[in-house]
């Protein structure tokens, strides 16, 4: 079957050029392109499926030039067909053919290959010469998946469309004909002030679903929105229900027989342990950590995994074939274990959405131990923690495929855990300013204890050590001198803990040439604060953090305060005390929720910025003066406002004796 080829629509496609006027409507949106037509015809039959794109654009300004010059299609050669029907532009009223084979290319790019994936997917490019600020550019084309024996493509449908979009658009049509066997599901979403609503419709074989929208909402989405939010859309999906979808594709993996556990188990799979836990965890980490992920996602292995044997043979494999082989492993060991689908963005709202295995973009293992279900992610690396101890996976929800079926499973997150602990220890004990010293201290636990043990082991160390010097400078305002780098003093594996320690010397006091210096907990960092908002904002706050600092003296002065914050997000707490020769301060911070609703934000920005007031921690730099040596009259007399005091006191004396 050729890549590509030019041809006309076929029969099924209804043509909406029709209802287009011949001139640009004014007034022209202010914007640097837009679209008068987007259309968007999908026909599923039992060969395959048929997508139909044709759209008009008009291209306003010099910016867009070089992006609408060039159109690009993804083909899997061993299925896939690009149709092309047509490329012209409208210029001062006049249309002009500019469709030339000589301006088709197609390439074999591997867009992914420096993350080592695989595809052997071709790219099919056209770009249109002479293109103008004021053209109209008019493209239709079609993409054909056959049926074969990949297990989805061709076999299941899914489409989303948007309704709401980044760029003006005048007609959006959409056209979706099931002349297949199996209904299909069409799932309109709409977002208005704060509240989402869904509304199915279930096409059945022999008909069709038709829509049409005028001049649709602009979409306002910026960085601060959740993964899974996305603005008005229409999903359309083959009908099934999520258990049949699992046991379709576990009977899929049976049927081509890379399910099976022919593997042998030796100390360097499973270690030499009698504990079967102590087994489990060897396995989980060889498969991580020994099996070198390499993802040759060709024709069916996009979708389905490659014999545990082969893996163990060629000690590398993607997603799929870390998790069957570990799988495999386990299911020698006597433990249950099955293969898992998750979406990593999008995996909150899955039980809102029409059922699909393409919805999924990873694939994890989920094992039963003493009767809980833990879930491990085998393409980890440096993962420490028994299996209660171990980082949870931010997926929210699953689907387990099984020879039964399951239907989705929630994959647990807690956020009261503490993730980060962090102690600033200020030294002035010694007489000399010199020899005034900062010690950090920070604790790294579950998730970020992986994350931090890759991070020390990936790089050098000259960089970790101007990266922390760096960190520290930037939550103090003293000068600093590097005395001890940064470096691990307790690894505990078992419970996933991973301390850290470094050490300062002091060169000068506050850079603004005050007496009380500055430490600051930068909790408000880990809130994102748009100036305004449309749409849910997400919370990154991932478990609870924790903040300490210590200032010893020779001597210590007296202080106490603190300041609790509740709020439905997350709550706070920080309080400053004295501790016989220290002053002592700590701050808390617990998340509650993993996003804010539009309707709250006004709220929550206010209680951030009650938080953010409370970032300085402020002390005196040094000793004090009032705990220098020499004689109460000495020390009393220092500060000018005791001397005022003072000097009223004797006047006062002098009047009540005369």
């Amino acid at each position: 079957m050729e890549l590509y080829r030019i041809a006309p629509e076929d029969e099924w496609i209804v043509d909406h050029s029709g209802s287009l006027p011949e001139t640009p409507e004014a007034p022209l949106p202010d914007a640097p392109f837009y679209f008068l037509l987007a259309d968007d015809q999908d026909r599923v039959s039992s060969e395959g499926i048929e997508r139909y794109r044709r759209s008009f654009e008009h291209v306003l300004d010099a910016s867009r030039l070089e992006d609408a010059s060039l159109i690009v299609h993804e083909l899997d050669s061993s299925n896939e067909q690009l149709i092309i029907h047509r490329l012209g532009i409208i210029r001062d009223g006049r249309y002009q053919n500019v469709l030339d084979p000589d301006n088709i290319s197609v390439l074999q790019r591997e867009a992914e290959l420096e993350r080592h994936i695989t595809n052997q997917r071709y790219t099919v490019s056209l770009s249109i010469d002479d293109l103008r600020v004021g053209d109209i550019i008019d493209y239709a084309a079609t993409t054909k998946t056959l049926r074969s024996d990949h297990p989805l493509q061709g076999r299941h449908y899914r489409s989303r469309v948007l309704l709401s979009w980044g760029c003006p658009i005048r007609l959006q049509t959409i056209r979706l004909i099931n002349d297949g066997e199996t209904a299909l599901r069409v799932q309109e979403c709409r977002y208005r002030d704060g509240v989402f609503s869904r509304q199915d419709e279930l096409i059945a074989p022999g008909s069709r679903f038709e829509m049409k929208l005028n001049d649709p909402q602009l979409a306002r989405i910026d960085d601060a929105a959740p993964n899974w939010f996305w603005p008005d859309h229409l999903w359309a999906a083959t009908d099934a229900r999520w258990d049949e979808l699992s046991a379709y594709l576990h009977s899929t993996y049976r049927q081509h027989d890379v399910l099976r556990e022919d593997i042998d188990l030796d100390a360097d799979i499973i270690g030499d342990s009698e504990d079967l836990q102590h087994c489990i965890l060897a396995a989980i980490d060889f498969v991580q950590n020994k099996i070198r992920y390499k993802g040759e996602h060709h024709g069916m292995f996009s979708h389905l995994p490659r014999p545990a044997a082969d893996v163990l043979k060629k000690r590398s494999g993607d997603c799929k074939d870390k998790s069957n082989l570990l799988r495999a492993i386990l299911t020698r060991l006597g433990v249950p274990a099955s293969l898992v689908l998750v979406d990593t963005r999008r995996g909150h709202v899955l039980p809102t959405v029409p059922p699909s295995l393409f919805h999924f973009d990873h694939m994890i293992v989920r094992l039963n131990w003493q009767g809980r279900d833990y879930f491990i992610d085998a393409t980890i690396k440096k993962q420490a923690g028994d299996l209660d101890h171990r980082a949870m996976l931010d997926h929210a929800h699953g689907l387990p495929l099984t020879e039964p079926g399951e239907g989705l499973c929630p994959i647990p997150w807690d956020l009261s855990r503490d993730v980060y602990l962090l102690l600033h220890r200020y030294d002035f004990t010694a007489g000399d300013e010199s020899l005034y010293s900062l010690e950090v201290l920070r604790e790294y636990r579950y998730h970020r204890a992986d994350n931090m043990r890759y991070h020390f082991q990936s790089n050098s160390r000259n960089k970790l050590e101007q990266d922390f010097l760096g960190y520290a400078l930037s939550d103090t305002d003293l000068e600093l001198k590097m005395l001890e780098p940064i470096h691990v003093i307790e690894e505990d594996v078992e419970n996933n803990r991973l301390l850290t320690r470094e050490r300062y010397g002091i060169l000068s006091g506050p850079r603004n040439g005050e007496k009380q210096a500055n430490i600051f907990t930068d909790f408000v960092n880990e809130f994102i604060q748009p100036s305004q908002v449309s749409h849910p904002v997400r919370i990154d706050l991932e478990g609870g953090l924790r903040h300490d600092v210590e200032v010893l003296y020779q001597e210590g002065y007296d202080v106490s305060e603190e300041k609790k914050i509740d709020s439905p997000w997350f709550s706070y707490a920080d309080r400053v005390w004295r501790d016989e020769n220290r002053i002592r301060f700590s701050s808390t911070l617990k998340p509650l929720r993993r996003q804010v609703d539009e309707a709250e934000f006004m709220a929550f920005s206010k209680t951030v910025e009650d938080m953010r007031s409370r970032a300085a921690n402020r002390f005196e730099f040094g000793n004090p003066e009032v705990q220098e040596k020499g004689g109460f009259w000495q020390r009393f007399f220092t500060d000018w406002t005791n001397y005022a005091m003072a000097l009223a006191m004797l006047i006062w004396l002098w009047s009540y004796f005369n």
